[in-house]
């Protein structure tokens, strides 16, 4: 089975003043559909870089990053940005919702900006919220919404698609500790042949995970 996401001896530096700082160092791995993996690591540690580099945020300074084949650093901004929108679900930490939309809005977004037809889109976006619980909360601003719920929001957004590659960014690090597990569980619910990838300073994402990559240093262990 082919590898959704790819990391072959990548490095990224960048410069800081009169510093080269190194925050990868010649990473090599690969991520199946169907598999959840926690990336786990201290402050510092490369878990912001390594995650950019696979949501074709960002390019290596050395090696490549492939995603569903296609090597990132080959494509121009255009290029990346709908490999990123026909790719990649993105749920980061803040939520990152748009305030004067909807909780239903918000997570229909990304299929409209695709070009779906708006009655497909926000009936889509409906079956999503019924799946994470929020069926009722549709009409809701997220100032409307607690923190779980806006990550459930978020959840649904980064579906929305039906993006083969899920990134999530420190998932949990903005909720309490309850709250957080149910969203842990909930991300995984959401598997069904994609490759989801959790970067995470919380251990409780080690549970549900089915593989555990530690990075220290700019490296892998």
């Amino acid at each position: 089975m082919p590898h959704i996401l790819e990391f072959e001896n990548v490095s990224r530096s960048y410069q800081e003043g009169a510093s080269q700082i190194h925050a990868l160092r010649d990473v090599s791995m690969a991520f199946s559909p169907g598999e959840l993996v926690a990336v786990v690591g201290p402050s510092g540690s490369g878990k912001s870089t390594l995650l950019h580099l696979a949501g074709a945020l960002d390019t290596p300074t050395s090696g490549a990053v492939r995603i569903n084949g296609q090597r990132t650093d080959q494509l121009n901004e255009e290029g990346r940005a709908r490999l990123r929108l026909k790719t990649i679900g993105f749920v980061f930490q803040f939520f990152n919702l748009i305030p004067t939309l909807s909780a239903l809005e918000n997570v229909a977004a990304p299929a409209l900006i695709s070009g779906l037809r708006t009655s497909i889109a926000y009936h889509e976006a409906a079956s999503l919220l019924e799946r994470v619980g929020l069926g009722a909360r549709a009409s809701h601003l997220p100032e409307q919404l607690s923190g779980g719920e806006q990550q459930r929001v978020a959840l649904a957004r980064a579906l929305s698609l039906g993006a083969p590659l899920l990134l999530a960014d420190e998932p949990t690090g903005n909720l309490d500790s309850e709250t957080g597990h149910q969203i842990l569980r909930l991300i995984g619910e959401f598997r069904e042949g994609r490759t989801i990838v959790i970067v995470t300073h919380d251990a409780k994402a080690e549970a549900v995970a089915d593989r555990v990559i530690r990075i220290k240093d700019g490296r892998v262990d």
